[in-house]
């Protein structure tokens, strides 16, 4: 997989806080561990560890407490699939306006 990695080291770069955002070696140091990161996958891995379509065991539960929901949904503990389905329908809730306003 051939990846243009300079965009998302910038990015990196630009979360630094305001006192170091001048600071060459802080830039530097930045851009280091990012390459590293990259290097080694760890970048591509954390984006997919917590994928709702691919999500298993106590992944889902972690995705589960940022959605809004427990598995323990009316009393019975879902299965993987049923408590992806749930969370998949809690999230389109999430995103709609369903307020009254």
């Amino acid at each position: 997989m051939s990846v243009d990695l300079l965009p998302i080291i910038e990015d990196y770069k630009k979360l630094l806080i305001a006192q170091y955002a001048d600071k060459p070696k802080a830039n530097a140091q930045v851009a280091l561990t990012s390459r590293l990161l990259l290097a080694n996958g760890v970048y591509w891995d954390v984006q997919d560890a917590y994928n709702v379509l691919t999500a298993v065991g106590v992944q889902l539960d972690v995705l589960g407490k940022y959605v809004g929901i427990t598995r323990d949904y009316d009393g019975s503990l879902l299965s993987d699939d049923n408590y992806r389905f749930l969370m998949k329908l809690k999230i389109v809730q999430n995103y709609s306006n369903n307020s009254v306003y």
